[in-house]
């Protein structure tokens, strides 16, 4: 539910609880081999068939105790046993199921707990029938306030612009449910009201008929204004419902995957992969591997050889890694100091002008000691010596070849400048980017 209509655009629920169930390891649903729905079948029959020879008190009994959901799955298996549970003397069974959901905002005046509990545990289009069953990622639309949900398809023919209606419908407009959604799944910008075709027809309706006096137009108003009223607050309290229902379904997946992640590392760790198994790379990095993330339903002994696979390429990142954080810190604490000790005991004229850290890094001799050092220790007195020994010939080569590539620039264009004789005029080079 969003903004004035208070619609609520989400996925199926049935749907949704299919990937919690998938994501706590218990097998996900597929297609039966015939001999396997034979003998679902004939279970099936023998359990129907028993519950029809089953005392109706103790039935009822049973069914006290069910969510609003299985209810109506319930209802639906059989005509007998909708016979029992869609007639007046069983209401209290609904009355009990809706009165156990936490939270779950009372059932409202305009509806029996039965139409409520279909309204918002049941997943299909009332329009054409869809159902997620048939289509799991069925996106359905619910109007709260209309009291219905429908799929795209549908919705546009249930909800019409003001010009879609005539006769009375002027007078009635502020009764009616509408809602600004495009119907368009890619897009997420609202467009011009839309109102709800059937309520619209029902109050266009109950509006010609009342008499021409203004007092019973006025208490028909009334009425009217306050039934839509209390329509729209139980329509936000669903709203919270359904959002705190969702946030809590997201913690539930959130935590399954956390205790997924958990018993990789401790698989890890049976296997003798105790350093690897606490790698950053790995534990920062396995919550987006598949297994964790996705639907999986595999045994461990079927996703080892993937997960191992997986853990040696981490193992090689996080070696990487390790090796860069080290040159960096060596970089700091060992080339920066040692050059800085070399420019200040140049002459003045050239520590202006040397070559810059990159340039000396890739000397053989520092570039060795950076690459090769353990990483548990600092260069020794004697590579760094070794180093410094060749930096006086280096950085005078270095300095010798940047004087002969300005020397062999082509001269620019002429420059004029103006001044208070005339015009001078001399000879400019090429800017050329000099030594950092």
């Amino acid at each position: 539910m969003a903004k004035n209509n208070r619609q609520d655009l989400r996925k199926s629920k049935r749907a949704r609880h299919a990937q919690t169930t998938e994501l706590a390891g218990k097998p996900s649903e597929g297609p039966a081999h015939e001999s396997e729905q034979g003998q679902d079948g004939e279970k099936t029959g023998a359990i129907l068939k028993y519950m029809r020879e089953m005392p109706l008190d103790v039935l009822l009994e049973i069914f006290s105790h069910l969510e609003p959901a299985d209810l109506i799955h319930l209802s639906r298996t059989t005509k007998a046993l909708r016979s029992i549970m869609m007639v007046r003397s069983s209401r209290s069974i609904w009355t009990q199921a809706v009165a156990s959901i936490p939270n779950l905002p009372p059932c409202p005046d305009d509806l029996i707990e039965a139409q409520y509990a279909n309204l918002m545990f049941t997943d299909y289009c009332h329009e054409c029938l869809v159902n997620a069953d048939d289509d799991p990622n069925l996106l359905l639309l619910m109007f709260m306030e209309a009291r219905t949900q429908l799929c795209y398809d549908c919705a546009p023919h249930k909800f019409k612009s003001a010009q879609a209606f005539s006769g009375s419908f002027s007078k009635i407009k502020l009764l009616v449910p509408f809602t600004r959604e495009s119907f368009d799944k890619d897009s997420a910008e609202w467009s011009m009201e839309k109102y709800y075709v059937d309520i619209a027809n029902e109050l266009i309706t109950e509006y010609d008929k009342l008499a021409p006096l203004a007092v019973d137009k006025e208490r028909w108003f009334q009425e009217q204004r306050a039934k839509r009223k209390a329509i729209s607050e139980h329509a936000e309290a669903c709203e919270t419902f359904f959002q705190a229902r969702l946030e809590q379904g997201e913690r539930l997946i959130d935590s399954i995957r956390l205790k997924r992640q958990d018993q990789i590392i401790e698989r890890l760790k049976g296997l003798g992969l105790n350093e690897e198994a606490c790698y950053p790379e790995v534990k920062g990095e396995l919550k987006r591997l598949e297994i964790v993330s996705g639907r999986y339903t595999k045994e461990w002994e079927d996703v080892e050889p993937e997960v191992l696979e997986w853990v040696e390429k981490q193992k090689a990142k996080h070696h990487f890694n390790e090796r860069v954080d080290y040159v960096e810190k060596q970089i700091k604490e060992w080339l920066i100091p040692t050059y800085a000790h070399f420019i200040a005991s140049r002459p003045p004229q050239e520590q202006k002008i040397h070559p810059n850290l990159l340039e000396i890094s890739s000397l053989e001799e520092f570039r060795t000691a950076l690459e090769d050092t353990p990483l548990d220790k600092k260069p020794s007195p004697e590579v760094t010596e070794a180093a410094m020994g060749k930096l006086p010939e280096f950085v005078d080569r270095w300095r010798q070849d940047h004087d002969d590539h300005l020397l062999a620039e082509p001269l620019g264009p002429l420059q004029r400048q103006k001044s208070g004789n005339g015009t001078q005029i001399r000879k400019m080079r090429s800017k050329s980017p000099g030594p950092s």
